[in-house]
């Protein structure tokens, strides 16, 4: 996004695209396309997002008061965890409270679409990628990659789920990534209790 205000696409050191880049994507200028969810004004995340949570949040019998203060408690623990990574957008500057998260007001936290207030809210315009590069053990070694950084990919598994939100069977469960993970440690000969830690995104 800095690269598209600063009008240098594709960005300085980045291999030429086949087709020039005039614009980045964002979710605020996006036009929804025509069909049931844009007749009622839902269709990005910032609107998809807060059904998910709240079907979620009815399926386990959770108040709404419970699950605003279990969500705020998260997200300050996020917080404290980004004010320590210097790569953190928010690296240096003031550490939100649970109590400033929970606290939806005009101005700095209002509410953006319920259950979420601003800062509960992801800032897309906040540049975040990574890279993996999958190569063979003697070209890393030519690289001079430390082994100590080499992962070996076991296997993997994909699905996904309807892009019609409305068509989803459930909005507290998803199908497509329960089956991904069912095949992908199949795939892999692994058991869930042989994996230290999970990475989740949705």
């Amino acid at each position: 996004v800095a690269c598209a205000n600063a009008k240098r696409l594709p960005p300085p050191g980045w291999t030429k695209p086949a087709e020039d880049v005039k614009k980045v994507f964002s979710p605020t200028t996006r036009e929804l396309q025509p069909n049931l969810g844009s007749k009622h004004h839902i269709g990005n995340p910032i609107h998809i997002y807060p059904l998910y949570e709240n079907g979620f949040r009815a399926y386990r019998n959770q108040s709404l008061r419970d699950n605003h203060a279990e969500s705020a408690a998260l997200y300050a623990e996020f917080a404290q965890i980004a004010a320590r990574n210097p790569y953190a957008w928010s690296h240096g500057g003031k550490v939100e409270s649970e109590e400033m998260i929970a606290r939806v007001e005009e101005g700095r936290n209002r509410m953006i679409c319920f259950p979420y207030p601003m800062l509960m809210n992801a800032f897309n315009n906040v540049n975040l990628a990574a890279a993996c590069i999958v190569t063979s053990a003697g070209f890393a070694r030519e690289l001079g990659a430390a082994e100590d950084n080499w992962v070996y990919p076991l296997g993997g598994a994909g699905t996904r789920d309807s892009y019609d939100f409305w068509e989803r069977p459930s909005f507290w469960w998803s199908p497509a990534i329960s089956r991904s993970l069912d095949a992908g440690l199949d795939v892999s000969g692994v058991k869930k209790e042989d994996v230290d830690f999970y990475d989740l995104y949705s």
